[in-house]
């Protein structure tokens, strides 16, 4: 599972990759899943690594705190997918 803060500052996120090197434009789509509503965002592949996408994101500020399936896309190909949850974790 990957966490990010709700905040609107850019963040840095890592996906694992699936062996493949890309380049040009990737979007993150988020799906929450208690509404089901959907997010597409351009995201900046910083490209520090083998294993993993370093990304840059920034998350619009409306965007509600909890639990999201995400999918990293080049156009309509799935690079990665998995959950996402956004916001602070409690002890």
């Amino acid at each position: 599972m990957i966490y990010l803060k709700n905040i609107s500052d850019a963040q840095v996120l890592m996906i694992p990759k699936n062996g493949e090197s890309v380049s040009g434009e990737l979007s993150l789509v988020v799906k929450n899943t208690t509404d089901l509503s959907e997010t597409t965002m351009s995201v900046t592949d910083l490209n520090t690594s083998g294993l993993y996408f370093h990304l840059a994101v920034v998350l619009p500020e409306e965007t509600a705190d909890g639990e999201y399936q995400y999918e990293l896309m080049k156009g309509d190909t799935i690079l990665s997918c998995g959950i996402l949850f956004i916001g602070d974790m409690e002890s």
